[in-house]
């Protein structure tokens, strides 16, 4: 396998509800492609901070016209930061991966591909690479992605 494209990143709750969009050119056809990504932390410790970000989702999102000590907050725990995976090829959409694991490995070929994914062929050409942040709860989530072809 030959390492096409390889990137980190940090994002903060600023940057939730956005996308972060790479573009790669891969200078060939190959027969299989290999998505590594993952980001950390996936839940948020910081039970104070947890508090607070539940109490003012309540607020905001909920019926519940005062949220005081007595509501049971916890039964939200743990936060989770939420980032996701989309894919074009440089023709077409290639899918979506819209799952809460932290850690992905995901293949894409003309005969097969990961739950989310399209199969078809891997054309040489600029492709995009979308990152969506649902959710940023913790200061900061660090992320990386690597993408291998086989030919």
């Amino acid at each position: 396998m030959k390492q096409i494209y390889n990137v980190k990143g940090t994002v903060t709750p600023s940057c939730a509800s956005s996308q972060i969009i790479y573009a790669m050119y891969i200078s060939e056809d190959y027969e299989r492609l290999h998505f590594y990504f993952k980001y950390t932390p996936k839940d948020l410790e910081d039970k104070k901070t947890s508090e607070l970000l539940i109490k003012e989702s309540l607020l905001k999102y909920s019926i519940i016209p005062n949220v005081t000590e007595e509501v049971n907050w916890e039964k939200y725990m743990p936060l989770k930061n939420h980032l996701t995976l989309s894919f074009d090829d440089s023709e077409k959409f290639r899918g979506a991966t819209h799952r809460h694991d932290s850690e992905l490995h995901l293949v894409l070929s003309e005969n097969e591909a990961s739950p989310g994914l399209i199969p078809d062929k891997n054309k040489s050409g600029l492709w995009k690479i979308t990152i969506s942040t649902h959710a940023i709860v913790s200061e900061e989530c660090s992320y990386q992605l690597e993408v291998f072809g086989e030919a």
